[in-house]
């Protein structure tokens, strides 16, 4: 054992290595109670924080907070740069060990200051690799709530965007064989008294545009409109 204390009143930590094949730092809140900090399981070099070697730690690296309440629980990855730098943030990042590199990096997740924002308001960005080491944003979660894929910049809750010259698509698949498969794309709005629940079709600039939907203010009437550069045309 060794002992990290201060002599007048026992607070501190013990580190001690086991005959149960733990390394175990053991942290003294006061004279009496000693909870384990830390543990460093001796045949896997699994590491535990705040768990002790009787609930031996299964993976790399447990966290374990007993007792705590959900949004306690949390691992806080900090960019000390502050909010000065606008593409300011931290990254969780996966990678693979090759023979010819060192930590190619396959995905990431990292946050960001949003553009023009203040330091309260950041960004969720997903990218992966698909020739390493090169990682690409993939989707984004913005400051707002905007998901964006294929787009760091939303405009609306869901924007999927593929600029190329072929077809883009959205797929809904039920593989399912059995009696009662299904597949349903609901468009709802909350009441009559709200707006149309509508789908458009847009053919760019000089294009005819299309929309069908229901029209809540001509007694829920299914309608198509369009015109020329109409843009989202109403029913």
């Amino acid at each position: 054992i060794l002992r990290l204390a201060d002599y007048s009143a026992y607070y501190g930590f013990d580190i001690v290595n086991d005959d149960a094949g733990y390394l175990n730092i053991i942290r003294h809140a006061n004279s009496t109670t000693g909870t384990s900090a830390l543990v460093i399981k001796r045949d896997t070099g699994n590491i535990g924080i705040g768990i002790s070697e009787n609930l031996a730690p299964r993976d790399k690296l447990t966290i374990f907070t007993p007792g705590a309440a959900e949004e306690e629980v949390a691992l806080r990855l900090v960019n000390p740069i502050g909010f000065t730098n606008t593409t300011s943030g931290a990254s969780l990042i996966f990678a693979q060990d090759r023979s010819d590199a060192e930590n190619y990096p396959m995905a990431k997740i990292r946050s960001s200051q949003q553009a023009g924002g203040s330091s309260c308001c950041g960004d969720l960005i997903f990218s992966t690799a698909a020739s390493s080491p090169t990682l690409t944003d993939r989707m984004i979660i913005t400051a707002g709530g905007y998901v964006g894929i294929g787009t760091d910049s939303p405009s609306e809750m869901l924007q999927v965007q593929l600029d190329q010259a072929a077809e883009s698509g959205v797929n809904f698949i039920n593989n399912s064989t059995a009696a009662g498969a299904a597949m349903r794309l609901e468009i709802n709005v909350g009441a009559p008294a709200g707006n149309d629940p509508m789908v458009s079709f847009n053919v760019g600039n000089g294009g005819f545009d299309w929309t069908i939907g229901v029209d809540n203010s001509d007694s829920d009437k299914f309608k198509i409109s369009g015109g020329t550069d109409s843009h989202n045309p109403n029913l």
